[in-house]
């Protein structure tokens, strides 16, 4: 029986119920920030009958060879990406990243079997996943990092996990195509970028997301990227110039004056859009 939630009509699987789990991971042992915080009251105070389990260094297996590589470089974003994976498969329930603020209850999304949504109409993007235990989509997205080469040729900025999801979303489900469209399929509904991702990803203060969520958004998502490094290029994009040539001094004399000229490059566009206004 279809049912309609905001603009869109969606069908109501009824012996597949999403399990009321909220999964979140926190690697590297850092204090969480203050936003993250706030992100993860907002799941408790809105979502107040789901369990909530954060997976850090001390319960997970650190057993995979990609997880194993990822953890040893301090690549706290891929070790969330292949962990959200493994205990969606594992358990079910709803993956959220620690900058995904809840606005409205997922209740409505709960009786899919499994639910993503777009970030435009490129990408499939994974700060929010829900789906049932052992879902072939979320599986064949978690068996992809078994396929992955470990060698000294082997780079993470191929593996992002939104190119992840897209590749197989438009391989395990041939009706799709680019551009993405919202689209509710036998087995998964793909929500649409209001839903989760209204607020673009483009270095706006966090405070502005207001202006862009709908009365259709259930979460937003902020984009604060705790797991990336500051380095000069995000300081001198952030008009931090100061700290931006401090950064860069470091960076130099970390790699010993080798550095990449496009990196500088950019620093340079980046300088001279702060000049310009």
């Amino acid at each position: 029986m279809p049912k309609s939630v905001g603009h869109l009509q969606i069908e109501i699987q009824h012996k597949n119920v999403i399990p009321k789990i909220i999964h979140y991971c926190w690697f590297g042992k850092k204090p969480k920030p203050p936003l993250v915080e706030e992100c993860i009251a907002s799941w408790q105070k809105i979502l107040p009958d789901y369990e909530i389990r954060c997976w850090e260094e001390s319960n997970v297996a650190m057993a995979h060879p990609f997880l194993k590589k990822a953890f040893k470089d301090k690549q706290w974003a891929f070790v969330a990406d292949f962990v959200r994976l493994e205990k969606l498969s594992e358990y079910g329930g709803v993956y959220l990243d620690t900058d995904m603020l809840l606005l409205k209850s997922l209740n409505p999304l709960m009786e899919q079997a499994a639910f993503i949504g777009l970030e435009s109409e490129r990408y499939i993007s994974c700060g929010i996943i829900g789906a049932i235990p052992q879902h072939s989509y979320i599986l064949s997205c978690y068996y992809y990092y078994n396929n992955l080469i470990l060698d000294a040729g082997f780079s993470y900025k191929s593996i992002t996990i939104p190119k992840i999801f897209t590749k197989l979303y438009l391989e395990n489900y041939p009706e799709a195509q680019k551009p993405l469209l919202p689209k509710q399929h036998q087995d998964m509904l793909v929500c649409p970028v209001d839903w989760f991702y209204p607020f673009p990803n483009k270095n706006l203060p966090t405070e502005d997301y207001k202006d862009y969520t709908k009365p259709d958004t259930f979460a937003v998502h902020l984009w604060h990227k705790s797991w990336k490094k500051t380095n000069a290029l995000h300081l001198m994009r952030q008009r931090k110039v100061f700290q931006s040539f401090y950064a860069l001094s470091k960076e130099l004399i970390r790699q010993e004056n080798h550095i990449d000229k496009k990196y500088v490059l950019k620093i340079g566009s980046a300088l001279k859009q702060y000049f310009n206004g």
